[in-house]
């Protein structure tokens, strides 16, 4: 089933997990579970830029989330 490309990474920015797949015929898509315990799996064909794009998003986003552990942050206490 063919998506728009602002799906994904409207699923990327939620948190979803995004497992990224290709068939023998060389088309590569996307899948993710739309809901928390019920959800469907949705797979999403993209173009090679598109996967791209999403995997430039998900490592923006194990960036960002790597600063904002407890340990990297700095909160201005003296533990002299």
């Amino acid at each position: 089933m063919r998506h728009d490309m602002s799906l994904v990474l409207q699923q990327v920015a939620k948190g979803r997990t995004i497992k990224f797949y290709s068939n023998i015929f060389g088309e590569r898509s996307v899948a993710f579970k739309t809901g928390w315990l019920f959800g469907k799996t949705v797979h999403v064909a993209l173009e090679d830029g598109e996967i791209e794009t999403v995997k430039d998003a998900l490592r923006q986003r194990r960036k960002n989330k790597d600063r904002a552990t407890p340990s990297k942050i700095d909160l201005g206490a003296n533990n002299s």
